[in-house]
């Protein structure tokens, strides 16, 4: 089977769920291949652009038994391209921002659709989408991979060893919580925001590392990983931080729900004015924080291991092609 995953301006999640997605259905067999489609699929649509975007998805498509859209503009013109005459399906990693009607009428002329968690399939169903399932997204730990001891990673950084380690993505658009948090707590309390390339003069116990794909050992260091996103659709970098045994603290809304077991794998806050409070009482938790990492790790092997998301998606190539 050879399967065409097509990706538009993905974002950073999308792109590192993709290519692991890509490698692990060559291992069941399947010849996939990720095809980036930004330098001729226009964010706009409109009869003419679609009448050559088709034109285009259509040759490249051709060599391949299924076209996989991930993302909602590339799912828009998989069905313009292909309608219910071909074999294609589509994932969705984000919220949609818009509902129209045009758009649920192309999403249902897919073989298959995908969501990434609960919070995205209830949207979806709301507004009419039939054929949707939930798979979650997943990433690949090598644990094989070579990393830093704890003791090296934070000497390098010049963050105390005997600090509370807090770490947080860097796209996370609520940084300025992190930032409050950080003039409100003790300073044995620290931050470590990974990924962030803004140039700013951060308070003195932030740190900020630029520029990271797959912060594995950024991540392992830490004693507790946080989700301070609005509205979070699935936080691939909280289901790492579960992968490496890492207790979180998550913004109780969007795919966090489905990946935080409250006091069981980690916990959660519902309003801003509780964030510091939360971090505070975790740190003075050591028992439960190591039960929270062990409670993390095993409900990630159970459910959320990019195996079973590359067994699942097999699954459903199979059905569409009949």
């Amino acid at each position: 089977m050879r399967v065409l995953l097509i990706r538009r301006e993905p974002s950073d999640e999308l792109r590192r769920w993709s290519d692991d997605l890509v490698t692990q259905l060559g291992t069941r067999g399947i010849t996939a291949y990720a095809y980036e489609s930004d330098l001729w699929m226009p964010k706009e649509t409109h009869p003419a652009l679609n009448r050559d975007t088709s034109k285009r998805l259509r040759e490249i498509g051709k060599d391949y038994d299924l076209v996989h859209a991930m993302g909602y503009r590339a799912a828009w013109a998989c069905a313009e391209a292909f309608g219910q005459s071909e074999s294609w399906g589509y994932s969705v990693y984000d919220f949609p921002k818009t509902r129209s009607p045009k758009l649920i009428e192309r999403l249902n002329q897919a073989q298959f659709g995908t969501c990434a968690c609960r919070a995205i399939r209830n949207e979806l169903d709301g507004a009419g989408t039939d054929n949707l399932s939930l798979v979650y997204p997943s990433v690949w730990i090598d644990a094989n991979e070579s990393m830093r001891s704890r003791v090296d990673v934070r000497h390098s950084l010049g963050i105390p060893q005997e600090a509370f380690l807090v770490g947080i993505q860097g796209w996370d658009e609520r940084l300025d919580l992190v930032i409050e948090a950080a003039g409100n707590l003790p300073d044995r309390i620290q931050f470590l925001i990974v990924g962030e390339e803004r140039e700013e003069d951060w308070p003195a116990h932030v740190h900020c590392v630029h520029g990271v794909a797959r912060p594995h050992e950024l991540i392992q260091t830490c004693d507790l990983w946080a989700c301070c996103r609005e509205k979070p659709a699935f936080p691939l970098d909280v289901l790492e931080a579960m992968a490496l045994g890492i207790p979180t603290l998550g913004r109780a809304k969007g795919g966090v729900i489905d990946l935080v077991a409250e006091d069981l794998t980690g916990s959660m806050f519902y309003e801003d004015e509780t964030f510091a409070g939360k971090v505070s009482m975790i740190e003075e938790m050591s028992l439960t924080r190591a039960a929270y990492g062990q409670a993390a790790q095993v409900r990630f092997k159970e459910m959320f291991t990019i195996e079973k998301c590359a067994s699942r998606f097999v699954d459903l190539y199979t059905e569409a092609l009949g």
